[in-house]
């Protein structure tokens, strides 16, 4: 059983449904603290009751499941083994199979697999030999001897089609069928899954679904035995739970989150308890980390923990109770409680200390590195990890995500004991696997802490390397190249899911990703096992299997570096789209102008760091002390002096003092390098992403010197996604105006009543963590929840504006109210109508990923339609499979920069989705808008941008912005300031 990957950890806000389950559970402790003396006395005393030798077998066995189910209730693995070691004397088929089920638990997976292998050899019964079947099937998938499950499962599907084909006949035989099929899919569905093929996977994990809703429905029907109900109830919520499992492993946090609501809400109706929930509990903690919501997990890994602990206190002893320390040592770690999850993790060594459970082998060594290292514990973390490395680089080789996280920690411990000469190369392996092209990582399960853990190794290498950088160029360079992967590392999982989904137009490149992503997989379940072989007895028992999987798996990293060159030389975009390589200074200067000049900042735990870099590829550095808290606290409190347009006359200053800290930390020492320079290219993530460089005051007090009034600006999302549009400049214009998307209907019933909605003074924002969804979660969108997205009627002036001043015509180039549909861009790419046209306009919302059911990207809302088939959403997704050709994206309306990290990824992820589709700039807001300002401001854009063949289409937004900030209504930066030029700036 593998452990050492740490199990699954989070990035986003609890759906409603999660908190419904945590208010269900909150007595959880409270009613096993009361259960723990008197029912402890009544299980023990259950256990130690004599079974009389003269009692019909009948009651001999019923007393002997009684003692199965009290050692259960007990976490006593010792006593339950003992019990059904007496059962097989009387009932020795049934015995067997509660053995065989209690071994596979226990992870004892040898005599698991051989007596699964008597089972089926005896078993006649249809229905019991598929799940003879199923069982060991699964068995030798946990143990990778796939070439032995695969038989099994082809036996299943021809004792469903021949055995039990006329089940069909009778209620009771449908309910046994049914039962075998879910079985079927399940186990074919896991198969699949250590093949890589997951797609496959996760429709037959639906199809399981299916009948585990249909094997409850009838339960009560045809099980009338109370035991047996609890045998069949925990077999169906196995079936959600694999599904859950599955698009976890696969990355797709959100929609394992919307999965797990549904199995949550139909183990509730069904009436499933406490003891039932252990896998709810797990689940939900693991999602939750692998979003990022640490919080959240907490609550529920402590909830599944104390289930685990029984009601004597077994912990240290159940590979169960291991799974949810696991998930509990996440959440405290991504909460950055370091003291306490030190505290955790010497408990847990200590209480596993002489188990198979041994925490350090079993835990992930970066997981335990990560936690010592900010204890202050590097002499540690050192010979811990200088072993463990070892060991994993036997086993994978160096060119994989674990080997190179681990040699990170392990260059971080060095650096914190003053050894940067040892140091150094261990950073570089790490460095090297995070960004290089050529990597072979197979990280499509990567999660939040994971996501962390890179940083922080970054982080450390990027500290090393700076005190050079003021006197070394080729240093300062280095350090800019880690600053680059650092600002673009934050979406790039995101964008890599949704571009592996896209259309693909040429047919060698579809192929080639098909490829690719196939191996890729196969790669992530290979690596998943091979990181579990960390116990003696696991490796001992599977050498053969070990070195078989070593093989097929350098065999898969030679078929994905050969499919990578390819790409790499055949399809160059779309090979800089999925692994952007971090640019060096020289590359950035020679793509700039003499007027124009480069800025990369990045936000550290400890310091934050900027370069600016000039056409002459002079190169100035500075390093403040400003940290990433320090600098998130500004920006937030800025932030809500900012986003206030709606409030009128009740609106707050705006914070001059703090946003002006800000400028005089990051830009202020390094002003001369600005000096004279009309354009700004600014790469940065984190805080300083929430809010555009156009508001920030160059003094405290008085007049605050706008950076806009000195500086057109444009922001990009790396140094390197910025290199790659500037090829998009030296395309040809396209030859047409303007195509526009705007007031779409959210709500087809409120469309038609009389009146519809009026005008607002202020565009509203979608809010996710306010709405409640329902419906079901197989639909592609929630149709009530949609039905409840703010209309933008506003938006239609904005648009009818746009269109005049580009000399559009309104009646071809202008989709608004129910005609803005997703299928009407869609149609417009088919007909190369995108293609055509300078400047494309979205006025709607855009949605984060877990905003809706389901929707686990990006995406543009657009209108509505009558068939529940037919999804209203432009997603990400769509996006990248766009043919455009435009100077400008305007997301009208979107806040798709607001002001949050996630909102932050969304922007980054939209606008690099439309870069590759071949867009130049967006133009997008990081607040809720004014309307009539917000108006004025984009029509006085295109106004300005018209008029002057050679203007730059950052200094249109810059000359907007000071027309707006004249009027006197509008000369806060609510008014003027929301929108922000994306991409490439300049004509």
């Amino acid at each position: 059983m593998q452990f050492s990957r740490p199990l699954f950890l989070s990035f986003l806000a609890v759906s409603f449904a999660l908190l419904q389950s945590l208010a269900w559970g909150q007595n959880l402790t409270e009613k096993l603290q009361q259960l723990q003396a008197a029912e402890l006395e009544k299980y023990r005393a259950i256990l130690n009751q004599p079974i009389d030798p003269g009692a019909l077998t009948q009651e001999k066995v019923r007393l002997h499941r009684m003692k199965d189910q009290a050692a259960v209730m007990i976490n006593d693995m010792a006593a339950k083994e003992a019990n059904l070691r007496e059962w097989i004397k009387i009932d020795p088929v049934g015995g067997r199979w509660m053995l065989r089920a209690h071994w596979w638990y226990t992870g004892q997976i040898e005599q698991s697999i051989e007596l699964g292998e008597q089972l089926v050899a005896e078993t006649t019964n249809p229905y019991m030999a598929v799940l003879a079947r199923a069982n060991l099937a699964k068995d030798f998938i946990d143990s990778s001897q796939l070439e032995k499950a695969e038989p099994l499962v082809l036996q299943m599907e021809k004792l469903i089609k021949s055995d039990m084909a006329n089940f069909r006949n009778s209620g009771v035989g449908q309910y046994w069928l049914n039962a075998a099929e879910m079985l079927y899919f399940k186990t074919r569905a896991a198969l699949l899954v250590r093949k890589g093929k997951w797609a496959e996977a996760e429709q037959l994990g639906r199809l399981s679904q299916e009948r585990a809703r249909l094997h409850h429905e009838r339960m009560t029907t045809f099980i009338r035995s109370p035991e047996e109900q609890e045998v069949q109830k925990r077999m169906v919520i196995y079936a959600f739970a694999d599904q859950v499992a599955l698009l976890s492993a696969m990355g797709k946090w959100i929609d394992a989150q919307w999965a797990l609501r549904d199995a949550f809400e139909y183990s509730r109706k069904a009436g499933y308890n406490e003891t039932h929930m252990y896998l709810v509990y797990m689940l939900t903690s693991r999602i939750l980390n692998g979003l990022g919501s640490f919080e959240e997990a907490l609550g529920y890994a402590q909830k599944a923990e104390i289930l685990q602990t029984g009601i004597a206190d077994n912990r240290g002893q159940s590979s169960r109770w291991m799974h949810a320390r696991i998930q509990h040592l996440s959440a405290l770690m991504g909460m950055g409680k370091w003291t306490q999850a030190n505290e955790v993790l010497n408990e847990t060594r200590t209480l596993t200390a002489q188990t198979s459970l041994n925490a350090e082998r079993v835990l992930d060594p970066s997981l335990v590195a990560w936690v010592w290292l900010q204890s202050g514990a590097a002499a540690q973390a050192t010979p811990f990890l200088q072993q463990r490395l070892a060991e994993t680089e036997k086993r994978m080789g160096r060119q994989h995500m674990a080997p190179a996280l681990q040699a990170g920690m392990l260059g971080a411990a060095l650096a914190a004991q003053g050894k940067r000469d040892e140091a150094l190369p261990y950073f570089e392996w790490a460095h090297q696997v995070f960004t290089a092209p050529e990597s072979l990582t197979a990280d499509d399960g990567e999660d939040a802490l994971q996501r962390r853990m890179k940083r922080f190794v970054l982080e450390r290498y990027l500290r090393l390397g700076v005190a050079q950088a003021h006197q070394d160029p080729a240093q300062a360079e280095k350090m800019f190249r880690i600053a680059d992967s650092l600002n673009a590392s934050s979406v790039q999982s995101a964008l890599n899911d949704a571009a592996s989904r896209a259309t693909i137009r040429q047919p060698k490149l579809a192929e080639l990703v098909r490829k690719e992503q196939d191996a890729r997989q196969e790669a992530a379940g290979l690596l998943a096992y091979l990181s579990g072989q960390n116990t003696a007895s696991e490796t001992k028992a599977t050498p053969m299997v070990v070195a078989q999987m070593q093989t097929r798996l350098r065999q898969l990293e030679r078929e994905r570096k050969t499919i990578k060159e390819t790409l790499q030389r055949e399809f160059p975009e779309y090979f800089q789209l999925l692994q952007p390589k971090a640019p060096g200074l020289p590359e950035i200067a020679a793509q700039l102008k003499p007027d124009e000049v480069f800025l990369q900042v990045v936000n550290l735990e400890e310091s934050s760091f900027v370069w600016a870099v000039d056409s002459s590829g002079q190169v100035r550095f500075h390093a403040s002390d400003m940290n990433a808290h320090q600098l998130q606290a500004l920006v937030h409190a800025v932030r809500k002096t900012l986003d206030v347009a709606g409030m009128g006359r009740d609106a707050p200053r705006f914070d001059q003092a703090r946003a002006s800290a800000i400028y005089q930390a990051l830009l202020g020492p390094i002003e001369a390098s600005l000096a004279g320079k009309k354009h700004l290219i600014v790469a940065t993530s984190g805080p300083l992403a929430q809010m555009p460089l156009a508001v920030l005051p160059t003094r405290a007090s008085g007049s605050p010197g706008w950076l806009i009034e000195q500086h057109a600006i444009s922001h990009v999302p790396a140094a390197s996604g910025w290199l790659a549009i500037q090829k998009l400049a030296r395309r040809p214009t396209a030859p047409e105006p303007l195509l526009a998307w705007g007031d779409p209907v959210f709500d087809l019933a409120s469309a038609n009543r009389a009146g519809g909605a009026g005008a607002q003074a202020t565009r509203a924002v979608v809010n996710a963590a306010s709405r409640k969804t329902r419906g079901a979660l197989e639909s592609l969108v929630d149709a009530p929840t949609y039905s409840q997205i703010p209309p933008l009627p506003e938006t239609r002036d904005e648009v009818l504006s746009l269109a005049k001043i580009m000399r559009a015509n309104p009646e071809q180039d202008l989709f608004l109210g129910l005609r803005a549909t997703r299928q009407s861009v869609l149609e417009a790419n088919q007909r190369n109508v995108l293609a055509q046209k300078r400047v494309l306009v979205f006025a709607t919302h855009g949605l984060l990923a877990g905003d809706l059911p389901n929707l686990n990207q990006p995406a543009l809302a657009m209108a509505a339609t009558a068939s529940d088939k037919e999804s209203p959403l432009l997603t990400l997704e769509d996006v990248l499979g766009l043919n455009i050709n435009a100077d400008w994206v305007v997301l009208s309306a979107c806040n798709t920069a607001g002001a949050d990290g996630r909102a932050e990824e969304a922007l980054s992820g939209l606008a690099r989705g439309f870069f590759y589709a071949g867009g130049r700039s967006l133009l997008v807001t990081h607040w809720s808008v004014e309307s009539e300002s917000a108006m004025l401001l984009t029509t006085k854009t295109f106004d300005a941008y018209n008029r002057d063949a050679q203007l730059r289409r950052a200094e249109a937004v810059r000359l907007a912005m000071l027309e707006v900030m004249k009027v006197p209504q509008f000369q806060h930066p609510a008014f003027w300031a929301p929108y922000a030029l994306v991409g490439e700036g300049g004509r």
